[in-house]
């Protein structure tokens, strides 16, 4: 079941590269959890409609964000995928260029839940692997 999440982690990202909003919606269970990092003003995304306020509310502030996978972790039912993420403010211009580390949780080949940290150190905390 792993090698499926981690495909299911790649597809997840290629489809955001796309901007394909409806195949992202359809790897992730109806009642799908996600703390991205625009979380923290938000309090979380729930459902689909959750995530569908999170992609408009992302590509709003940053029209051109993309995130690039540098590395994917096998971890059973979860994955870590270390990413690059890059983009430009709509309003400011201002570049972002940073590391990110994001959880994902699944269940019977759906998403149900991922998180997203600015820490490696935060990420094995979720999972329990943390020192």
């Amino acid at each position: 079941m792993s090698q499926e999440n981690l495909e299911l982690t790649r597809r997840a990202f290629q489809a955001l590269e796309d901007r394909d909003l409806d195949d992202l919606l359809a790897m992730m269970a109806d009642d799908v959890e996600a703390f991205p990092l625009l979380a923290g003003m938000e309090g979380g995304y729930r459902g689909h409609d959750g995530i569908s306020r999170w992609w408009t509310s992302l590509l709003g502030t940053f029209p051109d964000f993309c995130a690039e996978i540098v590395e994917l972790r096998d971890l059973g039912d979860w994955t870590i995928a270390v990413l690059r993420v890059r983009g430009h403010g709509a309003g400011s211009d201002t570049p972002v260029d940073a590391t990110a580390w994001q959880v994902t949780l699944f269940r019977h080949g759906k998403c149900i839940g991922w998180h997203v940290f600015t820490s490696e150190r935060e990420a094995l905390e979720l999972v329990g692997l943390a020192e």
